[in-house]
């Protein structure tokens, strides 16, 4: 995370780099989320979990599909450098 920020003052890599950045923000917002519901609705009933199980499971699948798109733009932006 940091060595985005350190990236940012490089023009071209503003786009990948503000796309990371937003991407890292709202997985930390959903971390947090995911926690006080976690505790909030653990007291009410124990089927919470399950819920959770599938939250994350399509938030990595999420994750994977954003890292794998943004190796792409970085490969198409090297190919056009060459």
């Amino acid at each position: 995370m940091i060595t985005l920020y350190t990236r940012l003052s490089d023009t071209t890599n503003f786009r990948v780099d503000w796309i990371m950045i937003h991407f890292q923000v709202y997985w930390l917002a959903y971390i947090l989320a995911l926690v006080i519901l976690r505790t909030r609705l653990a007291k009410k009933n124990g089927k919470f979990w399950s819920l959770e199980y599938w939250a994350f499971r399509i938030s990595i699948q999420i994750a994977v599909f954003l890292r794998l798109n943004l190796k792409e733009m970085k490969q198409l932006r090297e190919m056009g450098r060459s």
